[in-house]
């Protein structure tokens, strides 16, 4: 097996230590598909004793994004997931997958309603209606949330598309604890501010997370360190899906139901790629 082809695997040092495994980047067939093979290596070639999961996507399909999830909810090893960027969308579904969620005390959490791209302000699919009950369930029970606070999160506030959340948002408002927060220098919190200052685009909110590197110093979530398995690691975004999908990724302009429908009637499946909605 060709290990040199697992751009995902960050960190890992053999049988019964911890590994590192990242999901940056859109959720499609292929970038779904190359990372449940990674992590699977990890699982049951590698035999970790746990896998971390870092996460910075803008989210994606619904359908490929829920084979992430089911590859981090089966696993037979301990798991957890980090937002080292943004989770949003579906990207906050499968930060969910984890027997232990965690984020960066600069990372951006989005939840939803997922849609079709080509849908119009009508009634929902069956199939969107579907995917909407499965998302909100996983929501309910990993976050331990009343149903009325999950679909008050998803919804978001009147004329917003969904609710988003910096790591002080999210504790208060009970998705996770105190403890699960990721505590970073106040430079490396300043840069992250600084840089994402007036960007509301997903994408180029994404690329900013892509470039901030926490220190080795900074605290691991099980506090236990990995080693660098290569030395360059492959950062680009994973290519996009060409086929029509239905789509959970955030709103790129962060705005309004507005900007939302117009993208909707967009042509391409790639609508999404462009905004931060879903």
């Amino acid at each position: 097996m060709n290990t040199e082809t697992f751009e995902h695997i960050v960190c890992q040092s053999g049988a019964g230590r911890p590994a590192s495994i990242r999901f940056f980047g859109r959720i499609t067939e292929e970038s779904a598909g190359r990372f449940s093979e990674a992590f699977d290596f990890l699982e049951n070639i590698v035999r970790s004793s746990l896998i971390r999961v870092l996460i910075n996507s803008e989210g994606g399909s619904v359908l490929h994004g829920m084979t992430v999830y089911a590859a981090i909810q089966n696993a037979s090893v301990p798991t957890e997931c980090v937002i080292e960027g943004m989770a949003a969308s579906m990207g906050s579904v499968i930060w969910a997958a984890g027997d232990k969620s965690f984020m960066r005390d600069y990372g951006i959490l989005m939840i939803h309603n997922p849609f079709l791209p080509d849908e119009n302000d009508g009634e929902p699919s069956e199939l969107v209606k579907a995917f909407t009950a499965q998302i909100e369930t996983i929501y309910r029970k990993r976050f331990g949330l009343s149903h009325e606070k999950v679909r008050a999160i998803m919804d978001g506030a009147a004329g917003q598309d969904g609710t988003f959340f910096d790591a002080a948002a999210a504790v208060k408002a009970g998705i996770i604890p105190e403890s699960h927060v990721l505590r970073t220098s106040k430079q490396l919190r300043d840069k992250v501010r600084a840089d994402l200052s007036g960007i509301t685009d997903a994408a180029a909110i994404q690329a900013v997370m892509n470039r901030i590197t926490p220190p080795e110093d900074e605290n691991h979530p099980s506090g236990e360190k990995t080693t660098i398995l290569n030395t360059k690691l492959n950062q680009r975004p994973m290519n996009e899906e060409k086929t029509l999908s239905p789509e959970y990724s955030a709103d790129s302009t962060l705005d309004t139901k507005r900007q939302s429908n117009a993208c909707r009637t967009a042509k391409s499946a790639k609508c999404s790629a462009h905004r931060h909605t879903g």
